[in-house]
């Protein structure tokens, strides 16, 4: 009788276990998720209207002063020598945009189509210091 009061202990305690690990994994995936909205922010679509241009003119330099971590290695190793070393990334078609607001964070993400590549790319633009800057231009796959 006290083996049988062990295991349902156990059972109860496993089974409440999983139950609150499920509802936090829960509450954090909608913590991800965040809230999307419609972008009203002209700066926003300006900043990746001189983002493509300075791609389209292969200015790396112009195009790194607009990103919001100015490690030139990073970028030349990221961009430079690999998204952008084709010189084929234009002409891109545009996708969208959408404001993303998650915790604390509020961002923006803009879906391009290199038309030459036929492949989506997304540019990340975060506000830091007063001004608007990317963060992160990445392939969707």
């Amino acid at each position: 009788m006290k083996d049988a009061k062990w295991i349902l202990l156990i059972v109860l305690a496993v089974l409440a276990g999983w139950l609150w690990y499920s509802y936090k994994k829960d509450l954090l995936a909608e913590q991800k998720q965040g809230t999307v909205s419609e972008v009203t922010e002209p700066k926003v679509k300006e900043t990746l209207d001189k983002a493509l241009a300075a791609i389209e003119k292969n200015d790396m330099r112009g195009l790194l002063k607009m990103m919001s971590s100015t490690d030139p290695m990073y970028f030349d190793e990221t961009y430079t020598k690999v998204m952008f070393a084709e010189k084929d990334f234009m002409p891109v078609e545009f996708k969208g945009m959408r404001k993303v607001e998650r915790s604390e964070q509020t961002f923006y993400q803009a879906d391009v189509l290199s038309t030459k590549r036929n492949k989506n790319y997304q540019f990340t633009i975060v506000m830091k210091n007063g001004k608007y800057l990317i963060s992160a231009i990445e392939e969707m796959k």
